[in-house]
C-alpha cells in the first residue's frame, strides 16, 4: 500500500515503477525524468508516466521553505517581497518554483532547491556508481559502459544542483 492506504496492485506497472522511483528520492526521480524523454528506449507509455516527474514531484513543507529562503537572502520574506506566493508553481527533483512580487512591483519566479539535496544527490551518486562498478562486471552490460555512463549523470546532476550556473546563463 502507498502512503495513501491504496493498493498498489491495482496501479499500472508504470505507475508502480514511477511511485518507487519517487520513494528512493531525487536522484531516482532526476533517472526517471531523463528516462521520460526517451520513448525509443522504455516505450510510450512508460515514458508517458515518467514524464509527471518533470514537474509533478511532492513540494517541500512551505515553512521549510520560507526558512531557506530567508536564510539564504538573509532577510525575512516580507521585506524581501510584497508577496510570495507558498504554494509552488511546479516542484521536481531539484527544487521547486515559487511565484513572488519584489517591492518593486515587478513579479518574479523564485527557484528553491530541496532542503539538504545536495547531500542526498551525493549519496545517491556513490549507490549510482557502486552499482555501475557491478553491472560492468555483467556481459550484457558491458556494452552500454554502466561506469561511464553514470558518471555523466553524476556530472550533469552536480552541474544542475549549482543554480549560479543558471543565474549566469540569465544575464
Amino acid at each position: 500500500k502507498d502512503r495513501d492506504g491504496q493498493l498498489l496492485a491495482n496501479l499500472s506497472r508504470e505507475t508502480r515503477i514511477r511511485l518507487a522511483l519517487v520513494e528512493l528520492g531525487p536522484t531516482f526521480i532526476k533517472l526517471g525524468q531523463i528516462l521520460s524523454t526517451r520513448p525509443d528506449i522504455v516505450g510510450v507509455p512508460f515514458a508517458h508516466e515518467l514524464a509527471r516527474l518533470q514537474c509533478d514531484v511532492e513540494a517541500t513543507d512551505p515553512k521549510k521553505i520560507r526558512k531557506l529562503v530567508e536564510s539564504e537572502l538573509g532577510q525575512p520574506i516580507e521585506d524581501l517581497f510584497d508577496a510570495f506566493e507558498e504554494k509552488p508553481l511546479a516542484s521536481a527533483s531539484i527544487g521547486q518554483v515559487h511565484r513572488a512580487r519584489l517591492k518593486t512591483g515587478e513579479a518574479v519566479v523564485l527557484k528553491v532547491q530541496h532542503p539538504d539535496i545536495e547531500r542526498k544527490v551525493r549519496v545517491d551518486l556513490d549507490i549510482f556508481a557502486g552499482l555501475a562498478q557491478l553491472a560492468e562486471k555483467i556481459p550484457e552490460f558491458m556494452n552500454y559502459r554502466p561506469r561511464a555512463t553514470a558518471a555523466e549523470f553524476q556530472r550533469t546532476l552536480l552541474r544542475e544542483l549549482d543554480f549560479s550556473r543558471e543565474e549566469r546563463n540569465l544575464l
